[in-house]
């Protein structure tokens, strides 16, 4: 759930710990999470100090049954009471308990990642170029379009995911991130179809090195361009631009195919 300070608004004083707990109360705030996280860096968080306000009288007690019933009633509905949920299979601590590995993906779960995706996707624009069909010669230019070159979930700050040299942008940064437990990029994906149309494929995965992309660019059919833009929790963009030299790599490719595809991923 958000959490709230005065207004409801995030203060300048974030990271010195002050937080308006009775302002978010009664601002419809029931739930705040992760409590009393973070050896209290970013403040209370409810937990104590919300039991110590409704004991003074500065918060209503029948505000705070209002806010158990609100959180609880779908626990009940759902009957999570009345059955154990299922184990927790991976260590969210942190990092320090022992772990069993154990696979929870169902069959269904792969068609509905897959489906999840596919409605994700927008197409913003089509000129003619979309679909492709049995495309003779295929160019595949951009970092995003291959492997990340570290685990999919880890979107630490040496080297954030879509950062124009780390592979595909699997997932944004920040703490809500989920590892994927197979990823599929891009260009294992076009490697796969082409092969069963007998097209050629040509790639280029530096999003800096304009000159080979081009190259690789002009002597294809098609140019597929896999840029991306990378954003977290805690972080604002200050701009548009594509991370890792994104728009410069997509004005370069299309200078050279009139036939360029451009595919993002944010």
């Amino acid at each position: 759930m958000a959490r709230s300070n005065r207004g409801g608004r995030i203060s300048p004083d974030l990271l010195t710990g002050i937080w308006g707990t009775r302002e978010a109360v009664y601002g419809g705030n029931d739930l705040d999470m992760p409590g009393n996280g973070f050896n209290g860096l970013l403040g209370i968080f409810y937990g104590d100090e919300l039991r110590d306000l409704v004991n003074n009288g500065t918060i209503a007690e029948s505000r705070l049954d209002d806010m158990i019933h609100r959180v609880l009633t779908p626990y009940y509905a759902a009957g999570q009471a009345d059955k154990k949920l299922p184990d927790v299979p991976f260590n969210a601590g942190s990092g320090t308990d022992a772990v069993t590995y154990r696979l929870v993906q169902k069959p269904s779960t792969v068609d509905l990642v897959r489906k999840i995706a596919e409605d994700g996707a927008v197409l913003l624009k089509n000129e003619g170029g979309l679909p492709l069909k049995s495309v003779p010669r295929i160019a595949v230019i951009g970092n995003d379009a291959g492997p990340p070159s570290r685990d999919a979930g880890d979107t630490g700050e040496g080297i954030p995911i879509g950062s124009g040299s780390n592979g595909t942008l699997a997932d944004g940064g920040g703490s809500g991130y989920s590892t994927p437990l197979n990823l599929i990029y891009p260009l294992m994906s076009i490697q796969e179809r082409a092969a069963k149309d007998s097209s050629k494929v040509s790639w280029m995965l530096n999003d800096t090195d304009i000159a080979t992309a081009q190259t690789t660019a002009a002597d294809a059919d098609v140019a597929l361009v896999f840029v991306s833009a990378w954003a977290s929790e805690g972080y604002d963009r200050t701009d548009l631009n594509l991370t890792g030299g994104g728009d410069a790599l997509v004005q370069a490719v299309a200078a050279v195919n009139n036939n360029t595809v451009v595919s993002l991923s944010r």
